[in-house]
C-alpha cells in the first residue's frame, strides 16, 4: 500500500482554507468599497481627547486622514470648531451607550469645514445646549463631510432682538440649522434631528446649496417655515437612494411655502435638483401649507423609486409643485392627506404636476401601472429605505466574528488531519 503524504495534503488544506478567508473578508468589505467610503474609519483612533483645548490641537496637528476620539462631553468655548483646508479628520467617541456631545458656542456653528476640508462624523453629537441659537455643521464650497453614525440634533436658529436697535431684529444661523451644505456631504448613516428654525428660513435639517447624497440613515423631527426636514435651494443636487426622512413640519402658511419633508426651490429649474430613486419620506405635516412630503416651487423633482407616503398638509399631502417640473418614473405616492377647506390633492398636486412621465394625481404609483413604480418602489435603491442599515463599525465587527469562526473550523480541520497522518503512521 502506497504511503499517503500527508504534509502535502496538509500544506494544500491550508492553502485553500487561506483562500477562503480571504474571499470572505473581501465579500464583507465590497458593500462599503462600492460606497466609497473607507472599511477603516472607526479603526484605532489616532487621538483621545478630553478637553476642547486638545480637540483643536488635535486637528491642528494632524497629517494625513487622522481620528479622533472624544473621551468625554466638550463644550466649545471659543468659537466654530474649523477643519481647515488640507486636513482629514474623523471624529468619533468611545462611549460605551450612546455618544459623547460636542456642544457649540452660541450663535455659530458647532463645526465648519473649509473649502479643501474633510470631515467624516462617526459617533459623536453635534448640539448645542438647550434654548442656544446655534447651527449644527456648516460646509463650504469643495469640501466633503460624510456622515456614518451619530446624530447633528438640538440645533436652532431664527431672529433675534438687537438690544441696541429695538428697531430691528437680527437673523442668526438663516438656513440650515442642522446642516447649512455648500460642498459635497454624503450621508450613510446616523440622525439629523430636532433641529429647529424659527419664524421665517429654511431647512430645520438641512438646506442643501451644494450636492447631498442619502444612502441611510434618517432625517427627523426638524421644525422650519420651508423645508422642514430639507430645504433643496439653487444650485444644487439631492440624491436620495436610501434613509428615511421622517415627521418634519413646514410651518408656512398656504399662501406662502410648505414641504414638511422636502422643499425643493429655485428661479432655474435645472440648477435645484431633487432624485429619489429609493428610501421613505414619511409622516411629515405641512398642516397650514402646501406639500406635506414634497413642496416643489420652481425645482426639478425626478422619482424613480421609493416611498412617499403618510404626509399631510393643507394641500397637496403627498407632493405639491408649481412652476416646476416633476418626473415621476416610478416609486409609490399614496396614503397622502390633504385637510384644508379649500385644498386639494391627497398624493399629488396640482393633477398636471407630474409631468411628461407620471401618471394622474391620484394615482399610486408611476407610469407603469404597478404599485411599486418600475423599480422596487421602496426597496429600491442600494435596499436602506427604511434607515435600519448597518453601521460601519457593525459591519466591522460582523466581519471580524465571522472570518473568527471561520480560522476556528480551519483550524479544527487542520488538527483533526494531523491526527489522521499520526494514527495512519503508528499503524504503518
Amino acid at each position: 500500500m502506497p504511503k499517503v503524504n500527508f504534509r502535502y495534503l496538509h500544506s494544500k488544506a491550508f492553502f485553500v482554507s487561506l483562500l477562503f478567508v480571504a474571499v470572505l473578508i473581501s465579500s464583507c468589505f465590497s458593500p462599503i468599497f462600492d460606497s466609497g467610503v473607507s472599511p477603516f474609519a472607526s479603526g484605532a483612533s489616532d487621538k483621545v481627547v478630553s478637553t476642547e483645548t486638545e480637540l483643536r490641537n488635535a486637528i491642528n496637528n494632524s497629517a494625513g486622514s487622522t481620528i479622533i476620539t472624544l473621551n468625554k462631553d466638550i463644550t466649545l468655548t471659543e468659537t466654530t470648531l474649523t477643519i481647515p483646508a488640507g486636513k482629514d479628520i474623523t471624529l468619533t467617541s468611545n462611549k460605551a451607550s450612546g455618544y459623547y456631545k460636542l456642544i457649540g458656542v452660541v450663535n455659530r456653528h458647532t463645526i465648519t469645514v473649509d473649502s479643501g476640508g474633510a470631515l467624516t462624523l462617526d459617533g459623536i453629537m453635534v448640539t448645542h445646549k438647550t434654548g442656544e441659537i446655534g447651527g449644527g455643521v456648516a460646509t463650504s464650497k469643495d469640501s466633503t463631510l460624510i456622515m456614518l453614525n451619530g446624530e447633528i440634533t438640538g440645533n436652532m436658529g431664527g431672529y433675534y432682538y438687537n438690544p441696541d436697535d429695538h428697531a430691528h431684529m437680527n437673523e442668526i444661523i438663516a438656513d440650515g440649522c442642522g446642516v447649512a451644505n455648500s460642498g459635497t456631504f454624503k450621508m450613510l448613516g446616523g440622525r439629523i434631528s430636532n433641529n429647529t428654525r424659527f419664524l421665517h428660513g429654511d431647512g430645520g435639517g438641512v438646506t442643501n446649496f451644494g450636492t447631498f447624497i442619502m444612502s441611510g440613515g434618517e432625517i427627523t423631527g426638524n421644525t422650519a417655515s420651508w423645508g422642514g426636514g430639507v430645504a433643496n435651494s439653487w444650485p444644487s443636487v439631492f440624491e436620495m437612494t436610501g434613509g428615511k426622512i421622517s415627521n418634519n413640519k413646514a410651518t408656512a402658511s398656504v399662501a406662502s411655502g410648505g414641504g414638511g419633508g422636502v422643499s425643493i426651490g429655485g428661479s432655474y429649474t435645472e440648477k435645484c435638483v431633487f432624485v429619489m430613486s429609493g428610501g421613505e419620506i414619511t409622516g411629515n405635516t405641512a398642516p397650514d401649507g402646501k406639500g406635506g412630503g414634497v413642496h416643489n416651487h420652481g425645482g426639478k423633482f425626478t422619482m424613480t423609486g421609493g416611498k412617499i407616503s403618510g404626509n399631510t398638509a393643507y394641500t397637496g399631502g403627498g407632493v405639491y409643485g408649481y412652476a416646476h417640473i416633476f418626473e415621476w418614473i416610478g416609486g409609490e405616492i399614496s396614503g397622502n392627506t390633504f385637510t384644508g377647506l379649500y385644498g386639494e390633492g391627497d398624493n399629488v398636486y396640482p393633477e398636471n404636476s407630474t409631468g411628461p412621465s407620471g401618471g394622474d394625481s391620484e394615482s399610486s404609483n408611476g407610469n407603469n401601472g404597478s404599485s411599486d413604480g418600475n423599480n422596487g418602489g421602496e426597496s429600491s435603491g442600494d435596499g436602506t429605505s427604511n434607515g435600519d442599515s448597518f453601521s460601519l463599525r457593525e459591519v466591522v465587527i460582523i466581519c471580524i466574528g465571522v472570518v473568527g469562526v471561520t480560522l476556528a473550523v480551519v483550524m479544527a480541520v487542520l488538527l483533526f488531519t494531523s491526527k489522521t497522518k499520526w494514527s495512519a503512521e503508528v499503524k504503518m
